[in-house]
């Protein structure tokens, strides 16, 4: 008796590992074709004997390497924007640098679109990015145009302070992008 349990035992363990490798298979093949329909041909890259590839939420565009961006299609106030930004887990786009400027000035050049610069910080005097790190006009090559109101906006390769921030522009988000990565011992 105690021999046929442990044949039984036996057994049971034998089709309980060739379950669970057939699903590890299933998975490996099903997470391959997830991939494969993600991410664009040419983006896969090997990283640690692996294939990765940057992905964006739906709607959201990538431009560059390293970011998405949310391009609205409605119009909406300075702060009407800088909800909608955060209710993705984004921000207002932060242009840092004159690279940036011109890069993200080649794409949005025929309407306003607000950013993420402003002088509503009460504590402290001059424009400040959504992450509190002050405009370096000086270093940077960045200058805001007509800077009476304190909410800016984008036009062209130019950012303005010159609109009320109560009325309504674009705006656009940008976050950084979702890494998918597949090892080869998946």
């Amino acid at each position: 008796m105690f021999f046929q349990v442990t044949n039984i035992c036996q057994e049971e363990n034998v089709k309980l590992k060739e379950k669970e490798k057939a699903l590890q298979t299933n998975f490996s093949s099903r997470l391959q074709e997830i991939r494969e329909s993600l991410c664009l041909e040419g983006e896969v890259k090997n990283k640690n004997n692996g294939m990765s590839c940057t992905l964006c939420p739906t709607n959201w565009q990538r431009m560059g390497e390293d970011t998405c961006y949310y391009i609205s299609s409605g119009k909406t106030t300075w702060a009407g924007s800088r909800n909608f930004c955060a209710s993705q887990n984004s921000t207002l786009l932060m242009i840092k640098d004159k690279e940036k400027l011109e890069n993200v000035g080649r794409y949005f050049i025929k309407e306003r679109y607000w950013i993420g610069l402003s002088r509503r910080n009460t504590e402290r005097d001059g424009w400040f990015w959504e992450d509190t790190t002050a405009l370096s006009t000086s270093e940077k090559g960045i200058s805001v145009y007509s800077g009476k109101n304190p909410c800016a906006y984008l036009w062209d390769k130019y950012i303005y302070g010159d609109q009320r921030c109560d009325e309504n522009n674009f705006w656009i988000c940008e976050k950084a992008p979702i890494q998918l990565r597949l090892t080869d011992n998946q």
